[in-house]
């Protein structure tokens, strides 16, 4: 009886793994779910990410849905808790595109910690009459 009470002991202590306590937020401010910007408008990327503890990397990619073409990307190194960040790009798109913005932080060792994402699109430039 002893012996199996060792041996459950044991093997719980052995499988136990510490749970992290670092809570990750991250708030995307803009752009706004669906919205809709046209041709050479300037695409602002505004977040509020906060932890618990110390955060590393955060990755910002902007990303064509139908053709999985990169329109922006940047990664921002810190060792702050608290990060807003505040980009901007230019809209290179002519036609009608769904669009999605990605906000990934990780640690040390390229592991994903949180992640958030919204959709956008643009809309086609307008035909000039003839």
């Amino acid at each position: 009886m002893i012996l199996k009470i060792a041996s459950i002991l044991c093997l719980s202590y052995l499988s136990f793994s510490p749970i992290s306590t670092n809570k990750i937020t991250i708030k995307i401010i803009d752009p706004i779910e669906k919205w809709v910007y046209k041709p050479l408008d300037t695409i602002w990327i505004k977040a509020d990410i906060r932890s618990n503890e110390q955060l590393h990397n955060i990755n910002l990619l902007v990303m064509n849905l139908e053709e999985s073409v990169v329109l922006y990307n940047k990664n921002i190194h810190t060792h702050a808790n608290t990060v807003q960040v505040k980009e901007f790009f230019i809209n290179p798109l002519l036609e009608k595109k769904g669009l999605r913005l990605s906000i990934k932080t990780n640690d040390h060792d390229g592991n994903i910690l949180a992640s958030e994402w919204v959709n956008f699109s643009t809309s086609a430039k307008k035909k000039k009459k003839k």
